[in-house]
Formats: structure tokens, sequence, C-alpha cells
């Protein structure tokens, strides 16, 4: 494997030292992005990703490749043997949103990239659970190929970023990108520009369905990764500024893996 093949100087492998003797990505057909998902080479894509990055001419072209990325979550076919590798794009898709909101004239691209990157987490969560029913259990369709703490972490993390995005009468979709930001709960503000600031519909059932796993014998081993990632996502000092953070904590629980150090450290 290129990751650990690169040992830094303190004798650790780094991504740092990966993109040392990466060579720059030549275009081609098909891109050779969409060769890395479809063959599930995820650490090899995360490499590209960074090499490319800071290639990028501009917070315009920035985000593009960020949308790019979104897309690239979407069509992972995700197994139990690559699913440690995906907090990885995750978190670097929430950074590249951060940063959106950041240096970009609005927050279009944050909140499109952040509704895509949830609805993918959350579908993951959801269809990754097919096949335990009948025709699961005659053997004529498989279980899941993800483990419960995938699962879990997969709707935690997309239910952080649907908990960004709350609802208001503003035309174009707010992003919460700082702390203390209105809309994790309903606001008791007697200011009528926060009081309609409010979670989303969606949000608030994303939401329950999280909170539903506390009673579900399947992630009673996870019991208190859940209400630890209840109680990062109602925290109003967490948004979108911090969430490689929250991803990190709540990755590390969990898995590993040494290149999973940019989260974690």
């Amino acid at each position: 494997m290129l990751y650990c093949s690169v040992i830094s100087e303190d004798g650790r492998p780094t991504w740092a030292a990966v993109l040392t003797i990466l060579q720059p990505v030549v275009p081609r057909q098909p891109p050779l992005e969409s060769v890395l998902v479809s063959e599930g080479r995820l650490l090899a894509l995360y490499s590209v990703l960074l090499k490319r990055l800071p290639s990028c001419r501009d917070i315009r072209e920035e985000g593009m490749l960020l949308i790019n990325l979104i897309d690239w979550i979407t069509a992972i076919k995700t197994t139990d043997i690559m699913e440690e590798k995906l907090p990885l794009l995750w978190a670097k898709a929430c950074e590249l949103a951060y940063r959106q909101c950041q240096y970009s004239e609005n927050t279009v691209i944050a909140a499109r990239a952040l509704k895509g990157l949830a609805r993918a987490l959350i579908a993951l969560a959801d269809d990754a659970g097919q096949g335990w029913g009948i025709l699961g259990a005659i053997g004529l369709r498989k279980g899941s190929q993800l483990s419960i703490r995938c699962k879990f972490l997969s709707r935690a993390i997309g239910v952080y970023c649907l908990a960004q995005l709350p609802e208001s009468k503003c035309e174009h979709q707010i992003v919460r990108f700082t702390s203390h930001s209105p809309g994790v709960a309903p606001s008791r503000s007697p200011d009528p520009d926060t009081a309609e600031i409010r979670p989303s519909v969606e949000a608030i059932k994303a939401m329950q369905n999280l909170e539903g796993l506390l009673l579900n014998k399947q992630y009673v081993e996870l019991k208190g990764d859940v209400e630890r990632s209840i109680r990062l996502i109602r925290d109003s000092a967490n948004s979108l500024h911090n969430a490689v953070v929250v991803i990190g904590a709540l990755t590390g629980e969990l898995y590993h893996q040494r290149y999973l150090h940019v989260l974690t450290e």
C-alpha cells in the first residue's frame, strides 16, 4: 500500500509524505477518479484529491471539485473491506464545504454539498440493512456488507450535516458554520431574526432515527457512541467549522487505522 510505504522523519507514515512522491495526475478518459471509485481504491482516491486541491485556481474551482467529491462518495459501492477508509472522504467534504462558506460569495455550493453528503450517508446507513428480512434468511439475498459501527457512523455524520442546514424565511439556504449559530434547536430568542431559524423537518426526522438506535439491540455495544453523537449534534457550539474534529472524535472510537491520523490528531 502506498500510504504505509511512505514514512516521515519521525518514523510514522503521513499523507504529507505521500504527496511528496505522488506524481501529478494526467487527464484521461475515463477520469482516474471514476476508475478509483469503481474499483474501491479509496486511499488512492483520497491521495489524488489531496494532490489536486492545491492546483485549484480559486474558491469557485475548489467548489467544483467539492461537488465532484460528493458524486464520488455517492457512487462508492461500500463493503466492510473499505468502510474504515470512508471517513477520510466525508471529513474532507465537510472541510471543503466550510471553506466555501469562508471564502465564497455565497453558501450555495456548501449547502448543496452538505445536503448531498447527508443523504448519501443516511442512505448508506439505511440501505446497508437490506437483506436481513425473509429473503436474506432463506439465502436469496445477501445480508449487510457493512458493520454496525459503519452504519452508525454514517448515520451520525449524516445527521450532523443536516443539522447545519436549518430552515428559515430566507430565500437561500442558511448554513451553520460558526459556533453557536442558531438553528440547532427551536430558538427561544426574542430576536425575530434568529427565532425564525429552526431545524429542518428532514433533520428532525433523521435525529429521531439516530436516537432510535438507543433502543435497537443491534447497537447495544455502541450505546455510548450513539449518546455521544447526539450530544455533539445538539451542542450549539458545534457547527460546520469544527465538523472535521467531530468526525475525528466519533471515528477514533471505532477505527484505529494509521491513515486516519489526519482526523484524530
